[in-house]
C-alpha cells in the first residue's frame, strides 16, 4: 500500500497556485474533489502481465522475530535478487550474503503505479543521466478526461515525491468519442467506428458482415443492423484522413464528450474538396496570359510601399511596377475585405492555439475558407482575372492612347487580384495545415515558386494576424453587402428565374442610408456578380415600374425588374404550385408538433422539426409577396 495523503496535498496545491494548469478548466473540480480525499493506493495486483514488485522475502537464514514485521516475516526492496541480498545482509546483520535464500513477491504492480513513473523513468531516473536533467520535466501532457485520477494524478504524485518536480506545467484533456446516440463505443454493442473504414470507405454489406462476424448476441446484431441501415444506408464514403482529422478536432467544441455523427466528417470531405477545387482555380488563373505577352505570374507579396523603408523605396524594385510588392491601398474594396478576413482568422487561429480551444481553430479557419474565400472573393473577382484581349471599345474609335491605358489598368487590377488570390490560398493553406497535414502539403507544392515559399509547408512559418490589414469597418460595410445579395437571390430563387436569364435589380435607399450611397454604387457592379444579375443600380427615389420588391431593412428596399426572358403568366403559375406545396407541409409539420406525445420526442426531433417549421413560415411569407407582385404585372 501507498500512503497518499502528503502527495495529494501537494499536488492540490500546485493547481491551485497555478504551478499546474489544466484544460479545459472545469476539470478543476474533479482534481480537487479526488486529491483532497485521496485514500490509501493498494499498489499490488494478482495478475499475470505486469512489472513484478521488486520486493523479497528472506527464507533462509531464519531471521529473529524482533527483525521481522507484524506478519512475522523480513522483507526487503531492491532493483535485482543479487541487490536484494547485499541489502538483507545490512539489514538483518547476516555475514554470508551466498548463504541468504530469498523469494521475490509473486504479485505485480498496478499499471497505473508503473505508467505513473513514466515521465521520469525513461529518462534513466533514478540515476542524473544527461537525458533526464535535459528533457524532465516536460512542458504538456495531453490525454483523455477518463484518466485523469487514475494516470495522470499518479503521475504528478510520484513525480513531486521521488524528484520534487511537477512532470509537466500543463494537462490538456480532450474529450471522449461516443456515438450519434451518445453511447461509449464498445465491441459488445456493435457500435465501434473503425476508423480505417471512414478513412477508405465501406459498403453497408461490409459493415453488416463485420457484425456477423464478432461475438455479438443475436438480439444485439439485429439491433445494430437496424442502427446501420438507418445511418449508413449507402455504407460510408472515403472520406481520407484529413476530413476525419478536421472532423474530430471541430467536435472537439462539444467538452466533454463527443457524439459522432459521420455526416459531419463527410461534411468535411466536400469542404476538402471545397478547397482542392479552389487551389485548382487559382492555379488555372496564374496561369493565364493577363498582359497579352505571356508574363508568368510570380508572386511579389503585398505591402504599404509609401511605409516602406527609403533603401527600398530609392531601390529599381520599388519604382518598377512588375517587380515591387503590390501596394496595399491601391487595393479594391473587395480585395482589401478578403486580407482583412484573413488577417482575423490568423488572429483566431493563433489565439485558439493558445488557448488549446482547438474546435475554434478549426472553425475559425473553415468560415475563411468556405464563406469568405470560395463564397464571396472567387466569385467578385472572376470577371478580373481574365485573359488579355484587346479588341477594347477604345482601339475600335481609334484611341490608341485611351486603350492602351486602359489595357494598362486591367492588367494591374488582374495582377491585384492575382497576388491576393495568391496570399489568401498560401496562407490559407498554412492555417489548415496542423489540422489537414496531407490535402495542404499536395497543393502547397503545386503553388507558384516564390521567394517567400518554404521547401515543404510543414517547415513554414504558421501566419499571423497582420495589423496594416485590419479593418473592422470593413465587416460592417460586407454584412450590408451580404444582405443586399442574399435577398436578391432570395427573390430569383423564389421567382424560379432560370439562371442563365440575368434581371436588373435595383436598390432603394431611404433617408439614413443615403449616406452610403457613393460606397453602394462603387460596390454595385460586384454585388451584381455575387448576386448573379445583369447589373445593379442603386436608386433614392421612384422605385422602377414592372418590378417584384423585397425589404432588407427599414432604410433599403430592392427591386428585381422583370419581364425580359421570362414568361410571367407561367412564373406565376409555378409560384402558386410552390405555394400548395408549402401549405401542405406547413400542415404536416403542425400536425406532427400538436401531437400529445411530441414533447416526448427526441431533443433533435423536436428541434428540427420546428427550425423547419419556421422555414417554411419564412419562405411562404415570401412567396405571398413575390405573387402579389407579379400577378400585378399582368
Amino acid at each position: 500500500w501507498m500512503d497518499c495523503k502528503e502527495a495529494g496535498r501537494l499536488s492540490v496545491e500546485a493547481v491551485r497556485n497555478n504551478e499546474l494548469k489544466i484544460k479545459p478548466e472545469n476539470h478543476v473540480a474533479t482534481w480537487e474533489y479526488w486529491l483532497t480525499n485521496v485514500q490509501d493506493w493498494c499498489i499490488s495486483r494478482q495478475l499475470w502481465w505486469g512489472h513484478r514488485i521488486p520486493a523479497y522475502k528472506v527464507i533462509e537464514p531464519v531471521i529473529p522475530a524482533e527483525k521481522c514485521n507484524m506478519s512475522g516475516e523480513a522483507w526487503v526492496a531492491a532493483r535485482s535478487e543479487e541487490e536484494a541480498k547485499e541489502v538483507a545482509c545490512k539489514m538483518f546483520q547476516l555475514n554470508d550474503k551466498n548463504k541468504v535464500k530469498l523469494q521475490q513477491d509473486e504479485d505485480v504492480l498496478d499499471t497505473w503505479f508503473s505508467s505513473g513513473l513514466f515521465p521520469f523513468s525513461v529518462f534513466g531516473w533514478p540515476e542524473e543521466t544527461e537525458e533526464f536533467k535535459a528533457y524532465f520535466p516536460t512542458t504538456l501532457l495531453e490525454t483523455g478526461h477518463d484518466i485523469l485520477f487514475f494516470w495522470v494524478a499518479r503521475m504528478v504524485m510520484l513525480s513531486l515525491l521521488l524528484t520534487n518536480k511537477l512532470p509537466f506545467n500543463t494537462v490538456f484533456l480532450h474529450p471522449m468519442i461516443r456515438d450519434s446516440q451518445g453511447q461509449k463505443m464498445s465491441k459488445s454493442k456493435g457500435n465501434v467506428i473503425d476508423p480505417l473504414e471512414v478513412i477508405n470507405g465501406i459498403s453497408l454489406e461490409g459493415l453488416i458482415a463485420k457484425l456477423h462476424a464478432g461475438n455479438l448476441q443475436p438480439k444485439e446484431i439485429k439491433r445494430s443492423e437496424t442502427v446501420l441501415k438507418k445511418e449508413f444506408k449507402d455504407g460510408i464514403p472515403a472520406c481520407g484522413c484529413d476530413a476525419l482529422r478536421l472532423g474530430l478536432i471541430a467536435y472537439m467544441r462539444q467538452g466533454r464528450n463527443i457524439n459522432l455523427d459521420l455526416n459531419r466528417v463527410i461534411g468535411y470531405r466536400q469542404f476538402a474538396n471545397k478547397i482542392w477545387n479552389c487551389t485548382k482555380f487559382a492555379l488555372d488563373k496564374w496561369a493565364l496570359d493577363i498582359d497579352g505577352k505571356n508574363t508568368p505570374f510570380i508572386p511579389k507579396g503585398i505591402q504599404i510601399i509609401a511605409a516602406a523603408n527609403e533603401q527600398n523605396l530609392l531601390s529599381n524594385e520599388a519604382h518598377n511596377p512588375s517587380q515591387r510588392p503590390v501596394d496595399f491601398t491601391e487595393l479594391k474594396w473587395e480585395d482589401q475585405w478578403i486580407l482583412h478576413r484573413l488577417s482575423v482568422a490568423c488572429e483566431r487561429a493563433n489565439s485558439s492555439f493558445e488557448g488549446f480551444e482547438f474546435g475554434d481553430v478549426a472553425n475559425a479557419i473553415y468560415n475563411f475558407w468556405l464563406y469568405e474565400l470560395c463564397d464571396v472573393y472567387l466569385e467578385a473577382i472572376k470577371p478580373r482575372v481574365q485573359p488579355f484581349s484587346s479588341s477594347s471599345s477604345c482601339e475600335k474609335a481609334g484611341d490608341t492612347a485611351a486603350a492602351a491605358a486602359a489595357a494598362a489598368e486591367r492588367v494591374r487590377d488582374a495582377r491585384c487580384a492575382q497576388e491576393v488570390l495568391y496570399t489568401c490560398i498560401d496562407r490559407g493553406l498554412r492555417l489548415l495545415h496542423p489540422l489537414c497535414p496531407f490535402i495542404t502539403e499536395e497543393l502547397y507544392q503545386r503553388l507558384p515558386t516564390s521567394k517567400f515559399k518554404s521547401e515543404s509547408i510543414c517547415i513554414s512559418d504558421y501566419p499571423q494576424p497582420v495589423l496594416a490589414w485590419t479593418n473592422p469597418t470593413l465587416d460592417t460595410s460586407m454584412q450590408q453587402q451580404q444582405q443586399i445579395v442574399t435577398h436578391f437571390r432570395s427573390l430569383l430563387a423564389a421567382l424560379e428565374i432560370p439562371p442563365k436569364v440575368k434581371p436588373k435589380g435595383f436598390v432603394l435607399l431611404r433617408e439614413e442610408a443615403q449616406q452610403q450611397i457613393e460606397f453602394l454604387m462603387s460596390v454595385a457592379p460586384t454585388m451584381a456578380i455575387l448576386a448573379k444579375l445583369k447589373e445593379i443600380v442603386i436608386i433614392t427615389s421612384c422605385p422602377p415600374s414592372g418590378s417584384v420588391s423585397d425589404v432588407v431593412s427599414s432604410q433599403i428596399t430592392i427591386y428585381l425588374q422583370i419581364g425580359e426572358g421570362v414568361n410571367i403568366a407561367q412564373t406565376l403559375e409555378k409560384l402558386r404550385k410552390k405555394q400548395a406545396n408549402l401549405v401542405s407541409k406547413l400542415e404536416g409539420y403542425n400536425k406532427k408538433i400538436n401531437e400529445p406525445n411530441f414533447d416526448k420526442a427526441p431533443e433533435a426531433v423536436r428541434v428540427g422539426a420546428l427550425e423547419k417549421k419556421s422555414e417554411i413560415e419564412k419562405e411562404l411569407q415570401q412567396l405571398e409577396t413575390a405573387i402579389a407582385d407579379i400577378a400585378a404585372l399582368l
